[in-house]
């Protein structure tokens, strides 16, 4: 059998490791990971040099290297071989990082959702995902040293680790970095080997709209969060859909003063806090005819408040996310159905794979879930 792959290595001079290591090594990544059975034949000596860009010599001391660890053997006037000794089996592993460990992570909505979807691919593709906690990058190394692991790179999962995440790709520009769920600021201009998985926040509240539009609705107001992070710009896209299906098909809509964003430094319960903005709106406002709100929690606070002041059927609530879709169901009113579980298969599926031509950011398309009030 003939190695299926071509050999293209990636020399770095500057390196202090010898030139023939650095052909060595990739010459075992080609075997290891296209599992190249004992018996096949490996790139010449001749194409080994002129893939590099070295001598003939240099080239055969990177062979060599691979016949004196056993890996190969050499037949003359043949060529050089994979002997099948030497090659511990080699487990694909990636980084999950987060501040959560495996038994924590399930009490957070989100981080669990996209979870289950990463696990759910790792284990189809046999790939191994490991958490990691705090500053990574002495993990990242250590795990580049162990040869028994194949290591592709790290899942970020939270919007704070954003700018260090950055750091990191371009400190270990070989592997892979894949941000999930967060769009954040700045993302275009970060290194080549970044990538995102993000819902399509601007298509979700645009379709949501559009719905509710073609059902009636002429007037509308839009309740948001303050997030901490002010490079997360998720929720500023749920808006912009909002306020462009307003424009496009001319509801009464005025961004200055329909657009209610709650916050409080002392408390994250954002239905109690936005329960009382949506109080103050409806108090002093004309009654929109839609409320809709940049997640489900507000929009539970929204819709209890509409209730409260004895406006149910003049008034609608929708929210966005369905992190946890008996909120929705149960409190009667609609939402996007955010794919966080594709979030994390995609993004497994971009780290896992030795390509490297993805689109830098993929977006998953969400779902209506469209409840009769």
């Amino acid at each position: 059998m003939v190695c299926p792959m071509e050999f293209n290595p990636v020399i770095d001079k500057n390196k202090p490791e010898p030139v023939y290591q650095q052909i060595k090594e990739q010459l075992l990544k080609l075997i290891r990971q296209d599992n190249l059975p004992p018996g096949t034949l490996m790139p010449s000596v001749k194409l080994v040099a002129a893939a590099s860009g070295v001598s003939l010599r240099t080239a055969d001391q990177a062979m060599q290297a691979l016949v004196d660890e056993g890996i190969c053997f050499r037949r003359p006037k043949k060529g050089t071989f994979v002997s099948g000794h030497g090659l511990a089996a080699v487990k694909p592993l990636c980084g999950i990082w987060c501040t959560h460990n495996r038994n924590s992570m399930h009490q957070d909505l989100l981080i669990s959702q996209l979870y289950q979807g990463i696990s759910a691919a790792a284990v189809e593709r046999q790939f191994e995902a490991s958490l990691l906690f705090d500053d990574p990058e002495q993990t990242i190394r250590l795990y580049k040293r162990i040869d028994s692991f194949d290591f592709r790179g790290v899942l970020v999962l939270e919007s704070g680790k954003f700018r260090r995440m950055l750091e990191l790709a371009r400190l270990f520009p070989d592997k892979k970095f894949v941000f999930l769920n967060y769009r954040m600021r700045g993302f275009e201009t970060s290194p080549d080997n970044v990538y995102a998985v993000v819902n399509n926040d601007f298509a979700g509240a645009y379709r949501l709209a559009e719905h509710f539009i073609a059902n009636g609705c002429r007037s509308m107001a839009v309740f948001s969060w303050k997030l901490p992070d002010q490079d997360d710009l998720t929720y500023q896209e749920r808006l912009r859909g909002f306020r462009q299906a307003a424009a496009d098909y001319g509801l009464g809509f005025d961004p200055e003063t329909d657009i209610v964003e709650c916050s409080d430094l002392k408390s994250n319960r954002q239905n109690i806090i936005s329960y009382l903005a949506a109080k103050k709106y409806l108090r002093s406002k004309p009654v929109p005819d839609m409320i809709f709100s940049t997640n489900d929690f507000i929009a539970d606070g929204v819709k209890r408040c509409i209730e409260d002041e004895k406006l149910t059927g003049k008034v609608q609530a929708a929210g966005y996310d369905c992190l946890n879709p008996e909120l929705a169901m149960q409190n009667g009113f609609s939402s996007i159905q955010v794919g966080y579980a594709a979030m994390g298969r995609t993004a497994l599926d971009i780290l896992s794979s030795p390509q490297t031509d993805f689109p830098r950011l993929t977006q998953i398309e969400p779902q209506l879930n469209i409840i009769n009030q």
